[in-house]
């Protein structure tokens, strides 16, 4: 699929497939697509060349289009309106029971501002507003940008743990981008990174940073427990660096501490989404 505007091309042959189920990361620098790879999936704009498929359709069929939640950059309501009477005008169009509204009010942490005009809402509450707009519908596939702006810390683990729940509790697919790179790691399975228009990295975030990890092990006796590796471990420090997969780690553990050796701390040291990143984009901020 390829967008232009103009003489920009904002996605240059973008081809990928999302699994059904799961929370999956689009990554990319400020003017990589993915705003307009959302705006698509939404048919709000139209490819200049290719085409994609949403939920076994075209993004433009009506039966599609209901099965789609969203919050797209920062939501804008009518500021004279309370939580409640801003979702259930919303939810009149969508032909939403009442009932539907209270419960997503509470998932995402509004129902103590239930009353109160959205006008003295923070940016966190009116991104809570938005996320619970976007599920009224109760969506099979949700999309969002940016979804933790402007949270605090215990916010933005609230958020993580909600969508985390729709994906594995309701089965709702989460497409989502954040230049929260960490959250990213935490909160989603796959990612596919943009750069310049371009898919430059897609797949599990596990498979992806497979072997940029390295386990630091640190024992009583540093001399013995290189011994005991027998030269599959790298002086780091009072440590000892190697390279194992998480797989392998387990019965790794146990034959050393079996062997005698004296095992003070075993952790996992790189393989951050951050650092493979920077290595696919080459340096491109997310954003």
């Amino acid at each position: 699929m390829t967008k232009r505007f103009g003489a920009v091309t904002a996605l240059d042959r973008l081809s990928f497939s999302v699994p059904e189920g799961g929370v999956y990361g689009i990554l990319g620098a400020n003017g990589a697509g993915k705003s307009t790879f959302f705006r698509l999936c939404l048919d709000l704009v139209r490819p200049s060349g290719g085409g994609l498929s949403v939920l076994g359709g075209a993004p433009g069929q009506v039966a599609v289009r209901r099965q789609i939640g969203a919050m797209i950059e920062t939501p804008r309501y009518y500021p004279t309106l309370t939580a409640a009477e801003t979702l259930m005008m919303l939810a009149r169009t969508s032909g939403v029971r009442a009932p539907e509204i209270g419960r997503w009010l509470a998932r995402v942490g509004l129902m103590d501002a239930v009353h109160r005009k959205v006008r003295h809402f923070s940016v966190g509450m009116k991104q809570r507003l938005g996320i619970a707009a976007a599920l009224i519908a109760n969506p099979r596939l949700l999309i969002l940008d940016e979804p933790t702006s402007g949270m605090d810390p215990a916010g933005i683990l609230e958020m993580r743990t909600l969508i985390r729940e729709l994906a594995a509790k309701d089965g709702v697919t989460i497409l989502l981008s954040s230049h929260l790179l960490d959250e990213v790691q935490r909160t989603c399975d796959r990612v596919a990174i943009f750069a310049r228009g371009t898919l430059v990295a897609e797949g599990r975030i596990d498979v992806l940073l497979a072997g940029q990890e390295k386990l630091r092990l640190l024992a009583t006796s540093q001399q013995a427990l290189q011994a005991a590796l027998g030269g599959r471990g790298v002086c780091d420090g009072d440590g000892v660096l190697m390279t194992v997969s998480r797989a392998e780690t387990p019965s790794l553990l146990r034959a050393l501490v079996d062997g005698g050796i004296d095992l003070i701390e075993a952790r996992w040291m790189g393989g951050g989404l951050e650092k493979f990143y920077l290595e696919q984009t080459g340096g491109d901020h997310a954003g």
